[in-house]
């Protein structure tokens, strides 16, 4: 039965491609889904929480619009009492009006009780309402037993007004709350601009109407006057806007609320004909009993009015509430349509794919079994028919870049030490050149921690940056020495991978080292012959070599005076601990004074500067600072007897020579010239270089190596004496 149902279904499936069948898909469920459902329903909800807040606050209104009423009753009757009281006129009357006013605020205080448990069982917002806390702490100073006995008729009317206009004040804030007065529905918006101010106001006026002209003589003052004026005008303003409601048209009972609003708005027109008469003739007498009536007839119809008005905005609520839920049942039922025809139709893509999906299903468990010469059968020519051709060449490829991997493997392993470690640092694995390396076989290897090559020269720092490299997925790389089994050592390049899982997780770590002891060794047989041995600084071979990139040097050449006549008093060793630390207070030096520094034979120094970091002109204020500072601090830290030296030197600067290598010989003419003279330090000048002397000398060097040759030299000696012991160890 389903088959049938589906077959055309399938047949247009069939028909499509299967980018088009993934993309109608998607787009069919991005409509049902996304779209509509998310607003749809947040509108309802918004909307129907809307709507009880706005019910919530048409019973506040009502309750409240009573509670005003009773406020302006009090007030109509208190007048009356005090009129009564004033004019000493039958106390029996006025007894009356005590029983009426006390009758009333009993009536008030339980519609004031009504309100606040109707408060607390649904928004709890009068507790914290500042308008209605005034509102009623200000009602307790007017009860008849607290009334002032001297307070006059428009003190009283005032205090009655201020807890009207707080109680209104309270309304809307009640309205802010409830949302009472908005609404995308203007018919809402309007009964409630109605419900909570205009008719309120309009009864308040005409309250204050029916008091003020009560009490007015034939004989009218002129502040009586603007009073009766300023209320005349306001009631009118507000009866202007009771005929224009067209916007209530779609109410339910729109032909009932035209009816009372022309009616009311009639009586309020003969009322304020009176007002006028009253105002603009100043002894126009007016009978007050029908004045009276004729202001009671228009409060009850507004009375009437407010009732309707409340029930056509609890009824445009339902009603709102109603279209609401028909709108949401709407939009479910084309939702469950859509959803439906929607899995009517994804079932059928499914089936349309499903045999070629289980094909590439299998022939994937094959490849994860290790079989890769796989050849899917392919009948259709869609997409899913391209898949499985692109599988089969995926396969023939995969075949050819396994055997080439295998062959890739076979290289690292036959030049490479190779190991694998689990994420404690235990191997795991280890190649036949690892074995062989190391000294130790397989099985000693695997199950083993890393650290069994470990040798003790490597300090621990450089593994611990080792793990916090590797721990944190990136590749370390360095040069470390380990151990062999025979206690001997060897020299890799290692690179340290971490492998990582399809979520990103270490699963294990790959070493692959070269074994690069014997270039190791011949770097430091290279560097030796850079670097002198003894203080570990670069000799004349690396001088001779940064001379050929120097720019503008100035060389500055140090020697110790008698340097072989300290070391015969003192012995070697004390040489040799002197000129390590003449290093060290150079080397301390060279990168605050910006120069490189070098030793040469025996005790002489040279420290290469440029002319960028150092100034011709201060040359000798620059250099005589140095030789004072290694002439203090030389021998401070011996234990024994501090060593004194003397140092001599001299300076040549890039200008003697285009041949920067000859500022060596020059240097060293400069010292030899400052030492015959007596001087910490000379610059090498022209007139220093002096070939008849250097001839001189060259003459005396051939005659005393000819004296030695034919044995013509008589040796004197004296002993060398010591502060500390009295023997006599040494001779010179």
């Amino acid at each position: 039965m389903m088959k049938i149902l589906l077959a055309p279904a399938l047949f247009l499936m069939n028909k499509l491609s299967f980018k088009f069948k993934i993309l109608a898909s998607i787009l069919l469920l991005f409509v049902i889904l996304i779209l509509p459902s998310r607003d749809i329903f947040n509108t309802y909800f918004q909307e129907q929480n809307d709507q009880r807040l706005q019910l919530i606050g048409l019973e506040y209104m009502q309750i409240t619009q009573k509670i005003i009423n009773a406020v302006q009753k009090h007030r109509e009757i208190s007048h009356l009492y005090l009129q009564n009281k004033n004019n000493n006129k039958n106390k029996k009357k006025n007894n009356e009006k005590i029983e009426e006013l006390e009758e009333l605020e009993e009536l008030l205080y339980h519609r004031q009780k009504s309100l606040q448990e109707y408060d607390a069982q649904t928004l709890n917002i009068l507790s914290n309402n500042r308008n209605f806390g005034n509102a009623i702490s200000q009602f307790e100073l007017i009860r008849v037993d607290n009334l002032p006995e001297h307070i006059s008729l428009e003190e009283l009317g005032q205090k009655h007004t201020t807890i009207i206009n707080a109680l209104l004040a309270t309304l809307l804030d009640i309205s802010i709350v409830t949302k009472f007065n908005r609404s995308s529905d203007p018919r809402i918006n309007y009964l409630a601009d109605m419900l909570q101010d205009k008719l309120l106001h309009i009864y308040e006026y005409t309250t204050q109407l029916k008091i003020l002209a009560s009490g007015l003589s034939n004989s009218i003052e002129e502040k009586e006057k603007q009073h009766l004026y300023k209320i005349s005008s306001d009631l009118a303003r507000l009866e202007s806007n009771l005929i224009d409601n067209a916007t209530m048209s779609d109410v339910n009972n729109y032909y009932t609320i035209q009816t009372l609003t022309v009616n009311v708005s009639e009586k309020l027109k003969r009322l304020l004909k009176i007002n006028r008469e009253i105002i603009l003739n100043k002894n126009t007498s007016h009978d007050m009993k029908a004045f009276k009536e004729k202001t009671n007839s228009s409060m009850m119809a507004q009375d009437e009015l407010y009732e309707k008005f409340a029930y056509a905005y609890s009824d445009t609520i339902k009603e709102l509430n109603q279209k609401l839920e028909k709108q949401l049942r709407c939009s479910i039922l084309g939702f469950l349509i859509i959803l439906l025809f929607s899995i009517y139709i994804i079932t059928a893509f499914y089936q349309s794919i499903t045999e070629n999906i289980k094909k590439l299903q299998k022939a994937s468990e094959m490849i994860a079994e290790g079989n890769t010469n796989i050849n899917l059968k392919v009948d259709k020519k869609d997409e899913i028919g391209n898949a499985l051709l692109a599988f089969n060449i995926m396969s023939e490829k995969l075949n050819k870049n396994i055997s080439f991997l295998d062959g890739y493997k076979l290289a690292i392993d036959k030049s490479s030490i190779v190991s694998k470690t689990n994420l404690k640092g235990i191997i795991t694995y280890a190649n036949d050149m690892f074995c062989e390396v190391s000294g130790y076989s397989r099985e000693e290897l695997i199950g083993k921690p890393h650290n069994i090559v470990r040798h003790p020269d490597v300090p621990k720092e450089a593994f611990y940056d080792l793990w916090d490299t590797i721990q944190n997925r990136a590749i370390w790389k360095g040069i470390v020495k380990n151990r062999k089994k025979d206690g001997s050592y060897y020299i890799v390049n290692a690179t340290v991978i971490p492998i990582l899982d399809n979520k990103q997780e270490i699963i294990e770590y790959v070493a692959v080292r070269h074994d690069i002891t014997e270039l190791e060794e011949k770097k430091e047989e290279i560097k030796k012959q850079r670097v002198d041995l003894l203080t570990g600084i670069f000799n004349r071979n690396q001088l001779l070599e940064d001379l050929k990139t120097a720019k503008r040097p100035i060389l500055f050449y140090i020697n110790i005076d008698d340097f072989s006549g300290l070391n015969d008093f003192y012995g070697e060793d004390a040489g040799d601990a002197i000129l390590q630390q003449i290093a060290d207070i150079l080397s301390n030096m060279k990168d605050k004074k910006k120069f490189q520094l070098y030793k040469l034979e025996a005790d002489q120094f040279i420290l290469l500067f440029e002319e960028g970091y150092i100034s011709l002109d201060n040359l000798s204020y620059f250099f005589e600072d140095i030789i004072v500072t290694i002439e203090k601090r030389v021998g401070q830290n011996r234990n024994k007897n501090r060593i004194s030296i003397s140092v001599s030197s001299g300076a040549s600067t890039y200008m003697m020579s285009n041949d920067y290598q000859k500022l060596i010989l020059f240097s060293s003419i400069a010292r030899k010239k400052s030492l015959k003279e007596h001087k910490k330090f000379l610059l090498f000048q022209e007139n220093m270089r002096r070939p008849k002397e250097y001839a001189h000398n060259v003459e005396w060097v051939r005659r005393i190596k000819k004296a030695i040759k034919e044995d013509r030299i008589i040796c004197h000696y004296q002993p060398i004496c010591s502060n500390n012991t009295p023997s006599n160890p040494k001779y010179e």
